[in-house]
């Protein structure tokens, strides 16, 4: 590695991949993050990228969960969407009995899980999978 380099970086971490700039401070030498060079993209929405519902027999019932991962995005005056910022997953361990701070979509969620059922049912009926 150049001298010049080695002078400006310094390492905070046994891990190689993660370094910091070196910045002097009231005459001090300080560790502060690599400065960007671009603005970064402030998110003004989100969208879903993945929705997984998974059921399964639990004490000769059927149970469904879901994984819903919900992400930022920026979306500019022309319609184009970037990817900025987060993506988070909620989990929900029985959509037939939401918690209690959702009970109240409960109505909306079970229509979405029959119609998707249907979907489903139709798809299965039309191709003959099972």
């Amino acid at each position: 590695m150049p001298e010049e380099i080695k002078d400006i970086i310094i390492s905070d971490s046994k891990s190689a991949d993660v370094f910091l700039a070196k910045d002097i401070i009231d005459g001090k030498i300080v560790s502060a993050p690599i400065p960007t060079q671009k603005a970064p993209v402030v998110p003004n929405s989100v969208f879903i990228p993945q929705v997984i519902i998974q059921t399964g027999i639990i004490n000769g019932q059927l149970r469904s969960s879901a994984q819903i991962v919900i992400a930022s995005a920026n979306v500019d005056d022309n319609g184009i969407w970037k990817q900025s910022g987060n993506a988070e997953t909620i989990f929900l361990g029985n959509i037939a009995e939401l918690d209690s701070d959702i009970a109240h979509i409960s109505k909306e969620f079970g229509a979405v899980y029959s119609n998707l059922v249907a979907i489903v049912a139709e798809i299965n009926k039309i191709r003959q999978v099972i």
